[in-house]
Formats: C-alpha cells, structure tokens, sequence
C-alpha cells in the first residue's frame, strides 16, 4: 500500500484462532440483560467486549505500561517461526524483533495484552495513524497453545472499545489470505474485506465513543491497579 501509512503497515498480523460469541452470559441477571444489550445496540456493536466465557481461567486482559516493553517483546519471541514470519510479513531475527519493540512509540500505540499465568500469551497492538489520528491499525498476536480457546476474539472487542474511546473513527486489518478463523470474524463484525495479492485488508468502521463505552474501559482501568499487585511480573522492579 502506497502513501501515508501506518508504521505497521509493513507488519502484518498474524490473526485470530477463535470464534467469537454473542450471547450475554448467563450469570447475568434478566433485567441487566436487557440494558446490556439495549446499550450494546446503541453503541453500534452486537456484542460484549468485556465478558467472554470459552477464555482460559484466570486470564487477564490489561494494557501493558512503557516500562513492561520486554514482557511483550519475549511474548513475540516466543512466536514460532510460521507466527513470527505471518506477524511480521517476513522473517524476522530475535535481535530485530527486539529492535521493533524498543522503537515503538507509546504515544501513538496501546498494547493489550492477555496475562495467563503470569506471562503474556496473547497481545493487540493498537496504533493510531500520526498523519490521520482518526485511523488505527490492529496486530494480533498469539501463542500457539492459546490459540482457538476465545482469547483472540475477546481482545479484538476490547480493541474496538480502546479504538472508539480515542477518537479513531476507523480500524484496519490485515492478515493472509489463507486465514480463515480471522475471515469469518471479520465478516461478523461487519469489516469490509478486501483481497489483494494473497494479502487480506479488514477495514472496520467504528462508532462514535459513548458513555457505555467509556464505562467499560473505566470499569477495566478500575481492576488494572490490583491486577498488577497481584500479577508477580506486572510491576517494573528498580534497578
């Protein structure tokens, strides 16, 4: 793609290996049931970003800090070599993966992560385009044994949350051709898809932020604190 692009433009995502779910959980009450999804069509997006059920136990999802840089670099390291080379549309050496991590700019990037067991398995990257502040391009990653068990599908929501909170009116995408799991999900979020050379473009449409929005990052942000005391790797340690 010509012009104007997004740093990661050039590195693309690996996808996603779950399935998303649409139901509101059953532990739920009936009446806030019905707000749920009363709010949730008001916001634009048949679903419930912050409440997944096929995740593994104890997962945490957060974003992660500046400081945590290297959790998320050995989380990419740890990619073997067919992920590593999807994620990066080319392969890539430990020392360049790390390179890439150190010269993120975390003024225009978020990194959600999924914490299981104390270590990041799953991350989403989100960068806002410096040159349009209104577009953000998504990477997903995900670690072998946690792939197709929901972690994928619960973080691109949380993403579309942290998106539209931003002000980032639009979200784009991309995988391989051959990525059916990434395809299908696409296509239930209402993402216009494009092919192009064996290279796929998601190209999503985001709604304004509203107050439902908001609150679900709040409500997020508010266990982030005490997430991090209780996670053992989560709190930088002075030199």
């Amino acid at each position: 793609m010509a012009g104007g692009g997004l740093a990661l433009l050039h590195h693309r995502v690996t996808g996603l290996y779950c399935s998303a779910q649409e139901q509101v959980p059953p532990c739920v009450g009936r009446y806030q049931r019905g707000w749920l999804r009363q709010h949730m069509g008001r916001s634009g997006f048949n679903l419930l970003p912050f409440m997944t059920l096929d995740v593994p136990a104890m997962t945490v999802f957060r974003t992660l800090l500046p400081a945590e840089a290297g959790r998320y670099a050995d989380h990419l390291l740890r990619l073997p070599r067919g992920d590593r080379r999807a994620r990066f549309m080319g392969g890539m050496s430990d020392d360049a993966v790390r390179a890439y991590v150190d010269g993120i700019d975390w003024a225009h990037a978020t990194i959600l992560v999924a914490l299981i067991g104390g270590e990041v398995r799953a991350a989403v990257e989100l960068r806002r385009d410096p040159s349009r502040g209104e577009r953000a391009e998504l990477a997903i990653t995900i670690e072998p044994d946690w792939q197709g068990q929901g972690v994928g599908s619960t973080m691109v929501r949380r993403a579309m949350v942290l998106a539209r909170n931003r002000g980032m009116g639009r979200m784009m995408l991309f995988c391989l051709g051959d990525n059916h799991r990434m395809l299908r999900i696409a296509g239930r979020l209402d993402a216009r898809v494009t092919f192009d050379c064996g290279e796929v473009v998601c190209d999503f449409d985001l709604p304004p932020a509203d107050a439902f929005s908001l609150t679900l990052e709040a409500m997020d942000r508010g266990s982030t604190a005490l997430t991090m005391m209780l996670d053992p790797g989560g709190l930088p340690r002075a030199a």
